[in-house]
């Protein structure tokens, strides 16, 4: 083959590879389900997990007895997208982990560890959500959950708490409150217990040891360390109150 020849050759071979990625450019997957999972990263001692701009979601947050986990994901998204256009996650500080909703998310699990204690925060729209402190979880400092739709919080005698901890948990707006709230409280001997209310109707599955204090309040006697309940902006309130 004369050096013409061969020169041709190579010009085709380079046109008929630029054509090819032009016509078939590397696709972004795109899926309806999404799993996630990391370990505990060894430095960390204490966290708060950040969930925000979600929308008729299925929220569960729960934990399960495994020192080494950091937090486990299973999202079914309500149409396909690729993870880059359903949700982003960063660290914001040194200890807190936000998940940020890019698009509508029908359903997320979450699981996370026993290794170090974990706060909430939860924003939304229409969420029908379940947070569960069980399995040897240690309790952090603050829940903060703010969205309108109904939420099942559980706290049993099967976790520690060795701080005061304070969950506050309300609607949106006066005008967009949280349509229904249900409390699931089981105390450990010692700790001290408030839930403050105001004027919210509530309703008592059960109440053993928790006094009304005539004012705004339900408490129980004085221990150490202590869970505050503050609910605000609810239409109704559910409860089964164990001292």
């Amino acid at each position: 083959m004369n050096s013409k020849a061969v020169a041709g050759v190579v010009i085709a071979v380079v046109i008929v590879g630029v054509v090819g990625i032009l016509m078939f450019p590397r696709l972004t997957p795109v899926a309806t389900t999404f799993h996630i999972e990391e370990q505990l990263p060894d430095e960390l001692t204490d966290v708060s997990l950040f969930f925000g701009d979600l929308e008729d979601t299925n929220l569960s947050i729960s934990f399960v007895d495994d020192a080494t986990l950091f937090y486990s994901m299973d999202i079914a998204l309500y149409e396909p997208a690729s993870a880059a256009n359903a949700f982003r996650q960063r660290w914001v500080g040194s200890t807190t982990y936000s998940f940020a909703a890019l698009t509508r998310i029908r359903s997320m699990n979450v699981t996370v560890g026993t290794g170090i204690p974990y706060s909430f925060g939860v924003w939304g729209e229409n969420l029908d959500s379940t947070i569960a402190y069980d399995n040897g979880a240690l309790v952090g400092h603050e829940v903060t959950y703010e969205a309108t739709g109904t939420m099942l919080f559980t706290l049993t005698e099967d976790v520690t708490m060795s701080n005061n901890s304070d969950l506050y948990l309300r609607g949106v707006s006066e005008s967009s409150p949280l349509n229904a709230l249900y409390l699931d409280i089981d105390l450990q001997a010692g700790v001290e217990g408030e839930l403050r209310i105001g004027s919210i109707p509530i309703a008592f599955v059960d109440r053993i040891g928790w006094t009304w204090d005539g004012f705004d309040s339900y408490d129980t006697v004085v221990g150490s360390p202590s869970l505050n309940i503050v609910v605000a902006r609810c239409d109704q309130v559910y409860a089964n109150l164990l001292d």
